[in-house]
């Protein structure tokens, strides 16, 4: 993902992005501001989810 905006995003889990099986993924010059959970237990990443612990790179990117 090149140049993405996620913002005000909400989710169970991952509100900006939830990555289940994806072998591998970056994110480059990519915003994230303001996502959340929705569950009361808030046990699922706000801006990021990588619940299977897949290869994840993040280049300059933010998150506010």
């Amino acid at each position: 993902m090149i140049n993405c905006s996620f913002i005000n995003h909400y989710a169970d889990s991952g509100g900006g992005i939830y990555n289940s099986r994806a072998l591998n993924v970056t994110i480059f010059n990519s915003t994230f501001i303001n996502n959340d959970v929705t569950t009361h237990l808030r046990t699922g990443g706000s801006a990021i989810m990588n619940p299977d612990g897949d290869n994840m790179t993040i280049i300059n990117s933010s998150f506010g």
